[in-house]
Order: C-alpha cells, then sequence, then structure tokens
C-alpha cells in the first residue's frame, strides 16, 4: 500500500465589517467590506501559478464572495456548503470580543461538548465539517491535485487539528 502525503490549501475569507470592529461573526452572513474584497484579489494572485482542484467553502457571502475571486482566475469550480460555516457561537454572534465574552466562549469550548447558549458545541460543529474536509481530502486523493477550502478561522483551527493530529485521515 502506498503511504500518500495528503495536499489540501487552506484560506480564511477576507475581512468584514465584523472582522473590522473585532466582533464575533459566527452565524452572521455578513458580506466582504473593501479591504475584505482586496485580500481576496490578493490571494487569488497569489494562488494563480498554483493548480488547483475545486475550491471548497462555506455558503455565506464572506467565504463565496472569497472563493470566486479566485475560481474566476483558476480553471476550477466552487462547491457551496452550509456544512462549512463558522462555529455557531449562539448569543455572541455579532457580540464585541470583550474579555468577558472570551472568557464565556473559552470555558464553554473547555468541554467539547457543552453547547454554546443559542449555538453548538465543539463536538457538534466536528461532526458538520469533517465530512466536507474528508471529501475534498478524497478528491486530491483521486485526482492528485489540492484542493482550496475558504472558509472561517473555526473551520481553519479544524482542518489544522485533524492534519496536526492525523484524525480520520
Amino acid at each position: 500500500e502506498l503511504d500518500k502525503t495528503v495536499c489540501c490549501y487552506i484560506a480564511r475569507h477576507g475581512q468584514t465589517i465584523l472582522n473590522a470592529q473585532r466582533a464575533f461573526r459566527g452565524r452572521m452572513d455578513m458580506p466582504l467590506d473593501a479591504t475584505g474584497v482586496k485580500q481576496a484579489h490578493t490571494l487569488s494572485n497569489l494562488l494563480r501559478p498554483i493548480e488547483l482542484g475545486p475550491i471548497f467553502c462555506s455558503d455565506t457571502k464572506r467565504a463565496s464572495k472569497t472563493a470566486e475571486i479566485i475560481a474566476q482566475k483558476q480553471d476550477t469550480h466552487v462547491h457551496k456548503s452550509p456544512n462549512l460555516r463558522a462555529l455557531n457561537v449562539g448569543y455572541l454572534s455579532g457580540q464585541k470580543r470583550t474579555p468577558e465574552n472570551l472568557a464565556a466562549l473559552k470555558k464553554v469550548l473547555d468541554t467539547a461538548d457543552v453547547q454554546i447558549p443559542e449555538g453548538e458545541s465543539l463536538n457538534e460543529f466536528s461532526a458538520r465539517v469533517r465530512p466536507s474536509i474528508h471529501e475534498a481530502v478524497e478528491i486530491f486523493m483521486e485526482t492528485g491535485i489540492p484542493p482550496l477550502i475558504v472558509a472561517h478561522s473555526s473551520i481553519c483551527r479544524e482542518v489544522g487539528t485533524m492534519f496536526s493530529k492525523g484524525q480520520d485521515m
């Protein structure tokens, strides 16, 4: 059996107004702001010389627009999925990242099966996200061409956890 290295690119969406305000986005469907559009074009230019497989992204405005900008300069297509949405931080969505709010979130996230009020637990989040990540990896394993996942910071952390620990690969 051949041991094949897994390659998958991952990028976070461009900036939104809530990013600039240092607020939790969670399930809020915010579009890119002018800086975010510029960031997406910069990323697209950086990725242009790289052959990419399909681009996977969440169906939110910020991730979809970033992915679409990148896809314009690649010979590939975009797969949008609600399963790649950010961690649902519930009642914290739209709230500033104050020390109190960060502490409240950390307290909940320290136990993977505790649900954020009006949101989801880390275990629920992982169960929702991982099948889409597996799909991207399977496409690489079949084609040898790495896909790009354009998502949210919580998705980027989840992918990092999966690859660094070799979990479920």
